[in-house]
């Protein structure tokens, strides 16, 4: 412990630290469970090699705001304004440059009742990186944050659309930041000579990231199950042509409706979620991220 404790700078000593709960080798298993789900997860993929997986201490800090907003609840014709108030406890914001948001965000939630008064002796084994970012470079993305949970919990108390109210920001302060180490294991390989690299979380065992997956077989599967659910438009179209005389025109009619309604409907759903995993999947190939893990890996 006295050798661990002189990696961390004495004026960055965090208050609070979450020990680790999930062993390398639950991590490890959580991972190949998550990919084993995969279909389009290429084979070579789910095949990685477990000596790349490393436990650290990611920097967080831990902020306590309270927070109002006046906002509009815009119904069919009408809007309602509604002015509301809440207080955060704990929200947890990652203060590394080198971890993508996106990510550390997909790890939450963690059970902070556990929070442990830092001792050094529980970084034996682990490796504990510093913070590059200051409880107050972060107060914008933490309050983007609380703001994002604020409409959500206000769009479920009131029917209707939750609207700003002329783009009015919201009143908040903090009224404190706590400085934690948060545990989480990273696996890091590489495919086709890009990086990618899956965390854990280290407490809880949930898995975050997104690896590459096989765009022909995507394809044919999107296109099968286009077929198949277009079977039952198609009927309706033929029985509509049989039973009402809409003249020979008549089926080549519903079969223009079908693709002019039916598969742009299913093929916009289809585009949205292709965009949204290719969004995510540069987030997991970030190579700031791969370089972070792969130098605390050769420590």
């Amino acid at each position: 412990p006295t050798i661990v404790y002189n990696r961390v700078d004495k004026t960055q000593k965090p208050k609070y630290i979450l020990p680790f709960k999930i062993t390398k080798e639950e991590a490890e298993t959580a991972i190949r469970e998550k990919l084993k789900k995969g279909f389009f997860i290429p084979s070579e993929i789910k095949k990685f090699e477990a000596e790349r997986i490393t436990g650290i201490y990611i920097p967080y800090f831990l902020y306590d705001i309270t927070f109002y907003q006046k906002m509009f609840i815009k119904h069919n014709k009408t809007s309602d304004l509604v002015e509301a108030d809440c207080n955060f406890v704990n929200v947890c914001q990652d203060a590394s440059k080198s971890v993508v948001d996106e990510l550390s965000y997909g790890l939450e939630p963690y059970d902070l009742t556990e929070l442990q008064e830092f001792e050094p002796g529980y970084l034996s084994g682990f490796y504990a990186d510093r913070f590059d970012l200051s409880s107050r470079q972060l107060t914008q993305t933490v309050i983007r944050k609380c703001k994002q949970m604020f409409d959500d919990e206000l769009g479920r108390r009131c029917e209707g659309t939750v609207a700003d109210l002329n783009n009015a920001p919201p009143e908040y302060a903090i009224t404190n930041a706590e400085y934690a180490f948060l545990p989480v294991w990273f696996m890091t390989f590489e495919y086709k000579d890009r990086p990618y690299t899956m965390m854990v979380n280290g407490q809880t065992g949930k898995v975050v990231g997104t690896v590459p997956f096989q765009k022909v077989k995507v394809a044919m599967t999107f296109f099968l199950c286009l077929c198949v659910l277009s079977v039952p438009l198609v009927a309706l179209g033929w029985w509509i042509y049989e039973s009402v005389d809409y003249g020979s025109s008549g089926i080549l009619t519903w079969l223009i409706w079908m693709f002019a309604f039916f598969v742009p409907f299913f093929g916009v759903a289809a585009v949205k979620k292709y965009q949204k995993l290719k969004a995510n999947l540069a987030y997991t190939r970030n190579r700031n991220t791969d370089n972070f893990v792969k130098e605390r890996q050769e420590k």
